[in-house]
């Protein structure tokens, strides 16, 4: 079974930047809230789209809480980042016999930045 869920989030990080040569090194963390928007479920019988809620009939949580970490580094006008995401909420519809569903994420970011410095 491969469920691909679609999550609007919503991050509330702190960065921290700091000089080195010609380029500045950043790092990040902070929570998200994320709310489940859609998605399908891939099984052997075939596919569907995802039913958020709780309960038998569903197929997972629509509501996710989590931390992001990251890191990068700004070149002139560029921006290189990588951010981890680590959800925190159990997503399963049904916890019985300790089911669990939790989201983890790896981001990949390159940014142009407008305007003078």
């Amino acid at each position: 079974m491969t469920i691909s869920p679609g999550f609007i989030e919503i991050p509330v990080n702190a960065l921290y930047k700091f000089d080195v040569s010609s380029a500045k090194l950043f790092v990040l963390a902070g929570p998200y809230f994320a709310f489940g928007i859609g998605g399908n479920i891939e099984t052997s019988e075939g596919s569907a789209d995802i039913q958020f809620g709780s309960g038998d009939t569903k197929t997972m949580k629509a509501f996710d809480l989590g931390l992001n970490i990251g890191a990068g580094v700004e070149i002139k006008n560029f921006q290189f980042k990588v951010q981890y995401g680590l959800g925190l909420t159990n997503l399963a519809p049904v916890t019985e016999n300790d089911a669990e569903m939790k989201v983890r994420t790896i981001g990949l970011t390159v940014a142009y930045l407008f305007g003078g410095k």
